[in-house]
């Protein structure tokens, strides 16, 4: 087949998948009503503003180990005998995904915003969210594409969003370098242009897991398992 690319737009979204976004947002949703609710209570209290940063970043980490896994793509083929890369085709449905799940979020954040004034900025909200996002989904998508398995990204994207998450502070008192790839670190906790540090390497780290991802996308023989294979 002598064409750019065989799948339209609209099917490049409905393969990066609608159910897991809306399941997303109905998630969020729940969560920051919850704690919305709860605010009052001392012995249940959890800030409202991070039910986004909390929830999304899983999402994302998961959907992101089946945007392209040799293993289960129904379209592998068809895709390696079109001159348009595997890299590019990678690439695309991360966009879809980062724009569909960074809608939810957004949504999100400024309904936070408006029902709580003067709690959190909306730049702090999205920095909060859109850094591990990219990081956990680098890491699930670099991960589904070195083993060919969907199955695994998405072990390693929930390990490293729960462990960051509950784990991250204490290991922290041992291990205090680790501060600037924690996914989770809180910018009231540490000083501005650290924080910010900490957000850039976040997306500098996620990013090139992308592209070594791309790079791995365009080996066609590693695509299709036969890399290391007696023909």
């Amino acid at each position: 087949m002598d064409t750019l690319c065989p799948l339209s737009e609209k099917v490049q979204v409905k393969i990066v998948g609608w159910l897991p976004v809306v399941s997303c947002l109905i998630t969020t949703t729940l969560a920051t009503f919850i704690a919305t609710t709860l605010s009052h209570n001392s012995m249940m209290y959890f800030p409202p503003q991070r039910a986004v940063d909390t929830i999304v970043p899983l999402f994302f980490g998961l959907q992101s180990a089946f945007l392209l896994s040799p293993e289960s793509e129904p379209s592998l083929e068809l895709l390696l005998s079109c001159k348009h890369s595997m890299g590019k085709v990678l690439w695309e449905r991360e966009s879809i995904l980062v724009f569909l799940l960074g809608l939810v979020a957004l949504l999100e954040n400024v309904s936070t915003v408006l029902l709580l004034p003067g709690q959190e900025l909306l730049a702090t909200a999205v920095l909060r969210w859109l850094p591990a996002c990219i990081f956990i989904g680098g890491v699930a998508t670099y991960t589904t594409l070195l083993t060919r398995q969907g199955v695994f990204g998405a072990l390693i994207a929930f390990l490293l969003w729960s462990g960051m998450l509950f784990g991250m502070d204490s290991l922290l008192v041992r291990f205090p370098f680790l501060w600037l790839i924690h996914v989770y670190l809180q910018p009231e906790n540490i000083a501005l242009p650290l924080y910010l540090l900490n957000r850039l390497t976040l997306i500098a780290l996620g990013l090139g897991l992308v592209a070594l991802s791309a790079n791995l996308a365009n080996d066609e023989e590693h695509m299709l398992g036969l890399k290391g294979k007696k023909i």
